[in-house]
């Protein structure tokens, strides 16, 4: 490890949803889903190109409410592994609006940060009927 680098950390998150797995795959590929509930609360997503597939590339928009600058800040989401309606693996890169890579320092982030950080998003349907 670098000196100075933070240490890997792996986070696992859990949703339930009473929705079919159908529906909660197409609120992760649908450009128009994508743009009602990405970002945390108070940012909005202006914009959002899908290429939900295998070595396809999404390029997501997330912008800041005015209290915290307003600005915008785009991401990349590279596809490594998709089966749709079960699994979808990506690498999400700090982007500018052309999609062009860029070092979390140059948008103000701390050099800690790293430069990708990989997802995997898996959809299983609960014994009860409801997708997880």
């Amino acid at each position: 490890m670098n000196k100075g680098a933070a240490p890997k950390q792996d986070l696992h998150f859990r949703r339930i949803f009473a929705s079919p797995v159908e529906k909660v795959w197409t609120a992760w590929t649908d450009p128009e889903f994508i743009k009602m509930w990405w970002g945390p609360d108070g940012f909005i997503c202006p914009s959002a190109e899908m290429d939900v597939r295998e070595g396809g590339v999404s390029l997501v928009c997330m912008r800041a409410p005015q209290q915290f600058g307003g600005q915008d800040s785009y991401n990349s989401w590279t596809y490594s592994r998709i089966v749709p309606n079960r699994l979808m693996e990506f690498t999400v890169h700090f982007t500018d609006k052309e999609g062009k890579p860029l070092h979390p320092v140059e948008m103000g982030m701390p050099a800690e940060m790293p430069c990708e950080v990989r997802h995997s998003v898996a959809f299983t349907e609960l014994e009860n009927g409801g997708p997880s």
